[in-house]
This record gives C-alpha cells, structure tokens and sequence, in this order.
C-alpha cells in the first residue's frame, strides 16, 4: 500500500514536467510492482495503461503456497513431502489472514499440526520449533497485510490498457495460472484491450 501511493505521487510528479504529456503516462511492475501497478491504475485516472512483468493474477496466499512447493520440488523434495510442505504453509496463511489475536493464530495453527498422523509429521520434517518460527515469520505488519492481498480486487477494476508478461520457467509466479487470473480479472472489468504472455 505504501509503494502504491509512492507510485501514484510519481505519477502526480510527471504529470506536471512541462516536457512529459500527462495522458501518456503508465506504470511498469515486476512481480510485487505487478501488485502495485494496478491497485494504482484502480483508483487513478493518471494511469494511461500498465504494463506487468511477472505481476500475480491470484491470491497472494495461494501463490505463496505454489512458490513453496515449485522450489521444494526443484530442491529434491518428494511429491508427498512437497505435498506435506504446501498444506503446512496453507494452515498457516489461512490462521493468519482468519485472525488477528496471536493466540487464535497459534491456536488454528497447532491445532492443524497436532492433528497431522506421524507418518505426516515426518514428512513435513518440521519440530515445534520450526513450525513455531514459521508462525512468527508471518505475523509481520507486512506478511500478513501480503498474504491477504488478491490481486483480482485491483485488476477487476482497471480498464486501462495492460500487458502482462510472465516466464514459463519462473517459479516465483507461475505463468499460466497467474497469466489465467490477470486476463479473468480484466475481462470482469470489461477491459478490452489487454493482453497476456
């Protein structure tokens, strides 16, 4: 939220360079900066299109969840240890992004894990302490204003022009889902001149 109003000032500043034509001015972002660009282009009507560079198209708990089990898998973990990883990191986001009491957090969270089979606990391969750390990890003003981002709440507004381009070997944002959920999104804004690679 920050960086956007940080954002939308630098569009405010060229706007009034005697040497830039204040209809066409844009924002380009990568990947959190693909976040930004649309919330500005959302709520200005400065922003004359945007172009996103690995920009999400889904919720930002979920894609978190998908980097954690791409580069777990990329890391030699096995499918049901990626699996195990993916479901902890879920549990975990959605304690946060349901409660703000600490002790709701921790409670939702152990709750999760107490209930997991031994044969699931060794395949998290996670002690209390780590799960404990990973709790705290999340508990940031940032992490948990981040895990409850959707970028569908912004780009369903823009009707800007938009290019979005992403990597088929990115493992931070995947391609095609994220390619998926910008160009769903634009179409709910009756966005017609948008396009996705």
């Amino acid at each position: 939220a920050d960086f956007a109003d940080d954002a939308e000032a630098g569009v405010t500043f060229l706007r009034g360079h005697a040497g830039i034509d204040p209809g066409l001015i844009g924002i380009v972002g990568h990947s959190e900066g693909g976040m930004i660009a649309p919330v500005v282009a959302a709520r200005s009507s400065a922003v004359a299109y945007i172009v996103l560079l690995a920009g999400p198209g889904t919720p930002i708990d979920e894609l978190i969840v998908t980097q954690i089990g791409l580069f777990a898998l990329e890391a030699g973990a096995t499918r049901e240890q990626t699996q195990a990883l993916r479901a902890a990191h879920a549990a975990i986001h959605q304690a946060v992004i349901s409660f703000e009491d600490r002790a709701e957090i921790y409670d939702a969270v152990y709750g999760y894990y107490d209930g997991l089979t031994a044969a699931e606990t060794a395949l998290l391969g996670w002690p209390r302490s780590l799960l404990n750390a990973v709790i705290e990890s999340r508990l940031t003003p940032w992490w948990r204003y981040f895990l409850r981002f959707d970028p569908a709440l912004y780009l369903s507004q823009v009707t800007v022009p938009v290019l979005a381009l992403n990597g088929n070997s990115d493992l931070n944002v995947p391609a095609a889902e994220n390619l998926s959920g910008i160009a769903r999104s634009l179409n709910a804004a009756d966005n017609g001149d948008h396009t996705e690679v």
